[in-house]
């Protein structure tokens, strides 16, 4: 069930004993209406492993999980009462792109600066950044390396 909670990636720490042992894990705090967050931290995973900021006392969720294109996530309600961070735009965001890849190779470029201004706001996206994901050198040049695939 969709919420009106939302998780905002605020730090990381990697885990020095007991399982995940030596695993980074992503810091979340969690923001939104008085009445959800009351009902978030009543939920059975935050009675079992309750977290905190020490400062403000803002509930998070400590996970092993890092969006790569997005700091701060809609949190939906799972059907046993526990919460998790709905990943399905940027799911939907790198399906598209491999889709581009496979299909569309001329249009990556203009997707990857779309989605890059689109997510993090800076402007188009540097040269060198293209040519990574296109398998291009800086100049436009493609790579020995690089499969691009069949293009006709």
């Amino acid at each position: 069930m969709n919420t009106n909670l939302k998780a905002k990636r605020v730090g990381n720490y990697v885990r020095k004993d007991g399982d995940h042992q030596g695993k980074t894990f992503y810091i979340y705090e969690i923001n939104g209406p008085k009445d959800e967050l009351e009902k978030f931290v009543k939920s059975p995973s935050q009675k079992k492993w309750p977290r905190k900021n020490k400062l403000t006392g803002a509930p998070q969720i400590h996970t092993m999980y890092m969006d790569p294109l997005r700091k701060e996530n809609p949190l939906y309600e799972k059907q046993d009462g526990n919460y998790t961070l709905d990943k399905s735009e940027t799911r939907d965001d790198l399906g598209v792109l491999s889709a581009l890849r496979n299909e569309a190779p001329e249009l990556v470029e203009s997707f990857t600066n779309n989605l890059a201004e689109r997510c993090w706001g800076t402007g188009k996206a540097s040269s060198a950044t293209g040519a990574l994901i296109l398998g291009t050198t800086p100049e436009g040049e493609v790579k020995p390396e690089a499969d691009l695939g069949k293009v006709e």
